[in-house]
């Protein structure tokens, strides 16, 4: 080895090797290097540093000419042993450990992030930037915050009582990110005592200027030089006096000088190189692409929820944004961010390449469970409020508040609209005013609405009918404002499956407006939306892959004649037919949205205190009878009980046997069973027999009559209107060879209808549920039948092993006792 110091011995090595203004540059050794990435520096104390800017370690490149790590360093320090004197780590927000500096004793720095299996990586390339001691930055932003140049420093300003932060790396190594924690803060900026410490103090205000409420600079007295903080307090300074000097220093504004310190605002990775010396032109630094996934990390904690959907959260709180879509997602948030602090706009590459880097990110993460409006929270509901403040209210049996932070994470889509803060003291009463309801649909329609503000439990549809000129689209639109305001609160029929899901996808209520018939396939849609069952569809442009969309939706339609309902959809309906309105009490559409806008605060505060009167009567409400939609029939219940409606639990069980009537009267089929079956008689024969004996001509029969296979699913989903005009159904096998399968309807009188109704309630559940899903199983209908024995429900044990692997899931309540004489 040569006697020369470190650097030249290492120059010696490089022939090529160029002097620059800090030091000199050469061609790299360990990879094949045409543009001269490697520099080379003396360091403290005569060390030779060296970086190649292309990626090669420092190991990598010694290798390449024959040299070890111990050659960079002068014999003195060769001589010495170099042992840790100190670790400081830097936490992100949750306090997980990212990275850790190692102190050394000779004066030296190390940084290593920890192994996925333990132990430490001493590379650093790629992870977040963080200030240190970021978990005890104070939450209020009028809380000042010191920010001096190493973590010694920081601990010893912590111990007095002073919140203070760094960077890691020492002076100069200060980056946009770390200012982006401070944002709105004010900030005292202690230098150490020497050029590189004021350098790296003004680097650090104009990083600041723009972003912190106030930046002032604090030149202790009477340092060494060199001398820092720490040897301020060691001299005896107080935080009483650091405090008044903080006060006593001018705001810091930028000048001529400080501007050329511009280049402060491009963010960099914690071990990027210094490419003030690139004489090529060309810039080495970190790409936009880069920028962006580092910025957005500074900003953004990333996740991933229970339906797979990638979402950032603001480290300062709000709701969750996706990774894609409209202005609520992080793409737009994120290019607005970029051109704020870099002033320029990041291309189209960039922004997607960086949310490819951020969707991984995301996806590593535990999934959370994201909320759409509203979410149970322990014993109480959170509604979000839609505001850009992030603001939610929490209703609990005692009552509501308004939060300033949600505990519970939300999503929201370009239909959502801010509800306005509620205001204490109004009354639902005022609502007559502007709803055109009947008194005695008044308790069911206030039922509905407190309803709409319980998650987790079905919510029957609300149909509102009536001639022109009742106000329909009106009072739908007052009603959804109240628990959901939309920026499209009306929406047209949907041509589709795929449409609807697109409608019904983004706000918890959804109002179709002007329905003038209501399609099989749009039927199925709107009971699996009140059921929380799933919709699947293909995925276009592939063959096999599927789309599955599960949601539970409050729903209210608007029709002055929806035409005939299948008997599922019926079970599911609140009709309420609206009164014509007078000329004389008749408004303009202006004049309604601004009594309404006034009235908005008050009421929405009227239906919270209604929500809190029934979460304290709900856990009292016992039902000796429970209806099919019984959780919303509980509601209603203690609707009652609370004194926020009279009489809705009634009027709810009186609509069931109108909603039938309706189901019966539209569909052609029941009409003809009810005709041929008169009170007192019954019937028995296959189906085929049975669509002979009900349609003997030669013609064809009416539209929606169906075919022998059919028979029996329109039964099923029948049968509950049919069972209250006394109806019963039965299957059984024939006892000959042949093994037909025969059914029998037997019409019942007096009581025996009542006690008909009554066991239908427990009986459709598990019908529905046949028909529903086990066509998903590859079973028939013929094979159901034949398998089903209610004695020991071994139908029902076979598809529990199987209900996870079904379309949206299958849930308990599905799973209900099945009164053998139904037989289906």
């Amino acid at each position: 080895m040569n006697q020369g110091t470190p650097v030249e011995n290492l120059l010696a090595k490089l022939p090529d090797a160029k002097p620059t203004s800090s030091g000199w540059q050469a061609r790299c050794p360990a990879h094949e290097d045409r543009n001269a990435s490697l520099s080379v520096s003396v360091g403290d104390e005569g060390r030779a540093l060296i970086k190649c800017h292309a990626g090669c370690d420092t190991k990598a490149v010694c290798a390449a000419v024959n040299l070890c790590l111990a050659d960079l360093m002068p014999c003195k320090i060769q001589t010495k042993t170099r042992r840790s004197v100190a670790t400081y780590d830097y936490r992100d927000e949750s306090g997980k450990l990212l990275f850790q500096v190692v102190r050394y004793d000779p004066k030296g720095f190390n940084q290593r992030k920890p192994k996925t299996g333990g132990g430490w990586d001493w590379s650093v390339k790629g992870v977040r930037v963080v200030p240190y001691r970021l978990t005890e930055l104070p939450a209020d932003p009028t809380q000042t915050v010191y920010i001096c140049e190493g973590e010694k420093d920081a601990d010893n300003l912590a111990k007095i009582g002073i919140v203070a932060t760094c960077n890691a790396g020492g002076a100069g190594k200060w980056t946009p990110q770390h200012a982006e924690y401070l944002r709105g803060r004010r900030v005292i900026v202690l230098p150490d005592n020497d050029d590189a410490g004021r350098k790296h103090a003004k680097l650090v205000c104009h990083s600041l200027h723009g972003l912190a409420d106030t930046v002032r600079i604090v030149e202790l007295p009477g340092l060494p030089p060199k001398g820092d903080v720490t040897d301020w307090l060691n001299s005896g300074g107080t935080k009483a006096d650091l405090e008044r000097l903080a006060d006593a220093a001018p705001v810091w504004v930028p000048t001529e000088q400080t501007a050329k310190l511009d280049d402060a605002k491009a963010p960099v990775e914690l071990d990027a190189p210094d490419n003030s010396d690139d004489k090529s032109g060309k810039k080495s630094g970190p790409s936009t692409a880069e920028q962006l996934v580092q910025l957005a990390l500074a900003h953004y904690r990333f996740g991933v929820s229970t339906a797979d959907e990638l979402f950032a959260v603001d480290h300062a709180g709000g709701p969750a944004l996706l990774l894609r879509g409209n202005s609520e997602s992080l793409r737009q948030r994120l290019a607005k961010l970029f051109r704020a602090t870099h002033e320029r706009t990041p291309n189209a590459s960039a922004l997607a390449d960086a949310l490819c880097v951020l969707g991984g990110e995301a996806s590593d993460a535990e999934p959370e469970q994201l909320h759409l409006r509203l979410a149970k929270h322990g014993d109480g509901i959170v509604i979000d409020l839609g505001d850009k403040s992030g603001r939610a209210v929490e209703v609990t049996a005692a009552g509501w508040q308004v939060l300033t932070k949600s505990p519970v994470l939300f999503r929201r889509s370009a239909l959502t609209k801010a509800l306005p803060p509620p205001e204490r003291g109004g009354s639902l009463d005022d609502l007559r005013e502007v709803l055109n309801v009947t008194a005695v649909d008044w308790p069911i329609v206030i039922g509905w609405l407190v309803a709409a503000l319980v998650p987790n439990i079905p919510h029957p549809i609300l149909l509102l009918t009536g001639i022109q000129g009742t106000g329909k689209s009106s009072a739908a639109r007052v009603l959804l404002s109240l628990f959901d305001p939309s920026y499209a609160p009306l929406r047209s029929e949907p041509r589709d499956m795929e449409a609807w899901q697109i409608q019904a996808g983004g706000s918890w209520g959804v109002v179709i407006d002007n329905l003038s018939k209501i399609h099989p396939w749009l039927s199925d849609s709107l009971c699996k939306a009140v059921t929380g069952d799933g919709l699947i569809r293909r995925i276009l442009y592939t063959d096999g892959d599927l789309a599955v969309s599960s949601f539970r939706r409050v729903i209210c339609l608007t029709s002055i004649d929806a035409g005939a309902l299948r008997g599922d959809l019926g079970e599911r309906l609140l009709l309420v037919e609206l009164d014509v309105i007078p000329d004389h009490a008749r408004r303009t559409e202006q004049e309604l949205d601004s009594l309404v806008e006034e009235m908005q605060p008050r009421l929405f505060g009227a239906v919270l205190d209604a929500l809190s009167q029934v979460l304290a009567a709900l856990p009292g409400v016992n039902l000796a009878r429970l209806p099919r939609m019984a959780d919303f029939a509980k509601v209603l219940a203690a609707a009652d009980k609370a004194g926020v409606t009279l009489g809705a639990f009634d009027r709810f069980m009186g609509l069931q046997d109108r909603i039938a009537n309706e189901v019966l009267d539209g569909d052609p089929f029941a009409t003809a069973i009810l005709d041929g079956i008169r009170p007192g008689t019954s019937w028995t024969g296959t189906a085929s027999e049975l669509l002979s004996a009900l349609w003997p001509n030669t013609s064809k029969p009416p539209e929606g009559w169906p075919s022998p296979r059919g028979v029996t699913g329109r039964l099923r989903r029948l049968f509950p209107s049919l069972a209250t005009q006394g109806l019963r159904v039965t299957v059984a096998r024939e006892n000959t060879v042949q093994r037909r399968r025969l059914l029998t309807l037997t019409r019942d009188v007096g009581q025996n209808i009542v006690q008909c109704v009554q066991s239908s309630n427990v009986r459709v559940g598990c019908a529905e549920f046949l028909d529903d899903k086990l066509d998903d199983l590859g079973r028939s209908g013929e094979n159901i039948v034949q398998s089903f024995e209610p004695a020991n429900n071994r139908l029902l044990d076979d598809l529990d092993d199987k209900k996870h692997t079904l379309s949206g899931g299958i849930h308990d309540d599905d799973f209900v006792p099945v009164d053998p004489v139904l037989g289906f």
